[in-house]
């Protein structure tokens, strides 16, 4: 439980300070991008570098978990595969029983008939 908290924790309190910093900076500054002038207020640049920082990992979990989907998709047709085999091997053990059985009272018969 205490795994799924802490995260948790986590985003709040850095999406509270990122939020407080947003609000106390509304003064707006020059911002060079691609070589044009911005004038944008460093509350708003914080919001939307956090914004951009949330986008990445939450993309990056959503691959995570898609590869980790996929993984549990194989490992459990391979546990079938598994099951398939044991049931094979138990039934080729069954037959081969069946099958000295089957020899040892054709033996038996036949001894038995000898000593008549």
């Amino acid at each position: 439980m205490s795994n799924a908290i802490v995260p948790i924790i986590i985003c709040v309190l850095s999406s509270v300070i990122t939020l407080a910093i947003a609000l106390s900076n509304t003064t707006p500054v020059k911002i060079s991008i691609f070589g044009s002038g911005l004038d944008l207020a460093p509350g708003f640049l914080a919001l939307g570098t956090f914004a951009l920082g949330v986008v990445s990992v939450l993309s990056f979990a959503l691959v995570r978990q898609g590869k980790k989907m996929a993984s549990n998709k194989i490992v459990g047709e391979w546990e079938k595969q598994d099951q398939k085999l044991q049931n094979e091997v138990q039934s080729d053990k069954v037959r081969l029983l069946e099958a000295k059985i089957e020899t040892l009272e054709t033996a038996l018969k036949s001894a038995l008939s000898r000593n008549k």
